[in-house]
């Protein structure tokens, strides 16, 4: 039986119980559209295009989701995606999620648990400090050989009383170390990073993906967000602009 989830302008999908919810069915996502949603956001053109569009709008928060997809338009037949368009102005997405991952797909409930538990930890983490605004990026890196190897970075941001932030390279360093300890020490989760590095068009220390708070909390309603009076509900082009000024 799929994990099924229903999606409308309202509210965002939550990244970490959809990764408990596709365990608990062998890597299968139901997705209801509401029709606002197909109508502004779903083209008809073709299966292909309606595909990529519904994902694209369910999964606008978190792209890292999609990093084959947007790269290439025949992994949306190696997701097992079927579309349907409904009477009512609705539209039901079905897909793997394991494979939209290209995680490897021998055991996918632990899989799909293996990322869903460094998720939860990340998300922990914010919360843990919500006076700093913590990212992690899925980078793509070239050895001396020319071969795209995938790696991780953290940014830990402290919002100065100035305004504006500073970067603290201490905290930075402690969870880049802590996140990319429990990569290595998963070989899930290297195989996820390695290929996120593989989607990248261009490798090299501005080539990532993005793991924020506004990915992993529902509404962008985030740890940080809530500390200085949040929500944060902007578009995700400005808060990806913000994230590039920082950096």
């Amino acid at each position: 039986m799929a994990f099924i989830q229903y999606f409308d302008f309202s509210k965002q999908i939550q990244v970490i119980p959809l990764l408990q919810g596709a365990a608990r069915s062998a890597g299968v996502v139901h997705l209801v559209l509401a029709p606002e949603v197909v109508k502004a956001r779903v083209s008809k053109a073709s299966r292909a295009y309606g595909i990529r569009d519904a994902l694209v709008v369910c999964f606008t928060h978190c792209q890292w989701l999609l990093h084959r997809v947007q790269k290439s338009d025949a992994h949306l037949e190696a997701i097992d995606a079927q579309l349907h368009h409904r009477p009512d102005g609705s539209c039901s997405l079905t897909f793997n999620l394991a494979k939209l991952l290209c995680l490897p797909c021998k055991a996918i409930s632990q899989e799909l648990l293996a990322v869903k538990q460094l998720l939860a930890w990340l998300a922990d983490t914010m919360t843990s400090m919500p006076q700093r605004w913590v990212i992690v990026k899925l980078t793509g890196k070239q050895d001396r050989r020319k071969q795209v190897y995938g790696d991780t970075r953290a940014d830990v941001w402290e919002r100065k009383l100035t305004g504006g932030y500073d970067i603290s390279e201490a905290e930075s360093a402690k969870i880049e170390d802590a996140f990319r300890s429990q990569v290595q020490a998963d070989p899930v989760l290297g195989h996820l990073v390695q290929e996120v590095a593989n989607s990248l068009d261009d490798s090299g220390p501005s080539s990532w993906m993005t793991l924020d708070e506004h990915g992993l909390f529902p509404d962008y309603r985030g740890p940080h967000a809530c500390y200085l009076g949040g929500p944060v509900a902007r578009h995700q082009d400005e808060l990806e602009q913000e994230e590039l000024e920082l950096a």
